[in-house]
């Protein structure tokens, strides 16, 4: 009984070893390309928000991509997590729509440095700070906008 065991014991850690071999690779890959891409941010002189932002969005991305690739290793059929992602990437979108807007908005706001994290806008006597994620004014289409 036990002489039946033993290869399939030693199959499931060979698994499980190239699975963690798998993880601790693409996790520290993960992270040094996460950093590179800091970098690169901070020569190009992008705010410092903006910078963490796609530093975290590339580490947790590639890590998505790791854990399924671990998931793989193991013997798991990865079709059905990729099509279940798209699905919740999808739902989440359509539920959070307005609230995404807004981010995205932010994000345009910082990447084309019409104003940083912290100013003050004045538009139609309205004046409201910027940050992240709501940057919005309550004004009419035909107000200017002016930085202080």
């Amino acid at each position: 009984m036990f002489k039946e065991l033993i290869p399939l014991v030693t199959d499931w850690a060979v698994k499980i070893g190239r699975a963690l071999l798998v993880f601790i690779i693409g996790r520290w890959a993960a992270q040094i390309i996460a950093r590179l891409v800091e970098k690169a941010l901070q020569k190009t002189e992008t705010d410092e928000t903006l910078s963490r932002f796609l530093k975290s969005l590339t580490y947790f991305g590639i890590l998505i991509l790791v854990i399924i690739a671990v998931l793989g290793t193991l013997g798991v059929n990865t079709t059905s997590f990729a099509a279940v992602i798209g699905a919740v990437g999808l739902a989440a979108g359509l539920a959070f729509q307005n609230s995404l807007s807004n981010f995205s908005s932010a994000i345009f706001i910082l990447f084309f440095r019409l104003f940083k994290v912290g100013d003050v806008v004045e538009a139609g006597g309205v004046r409201e700070d910027i940050s992240i994620p709501y940057p919005q004014m309550d004004v009419h289409a035909d107000v200017k906008l002016k930085k202080e």
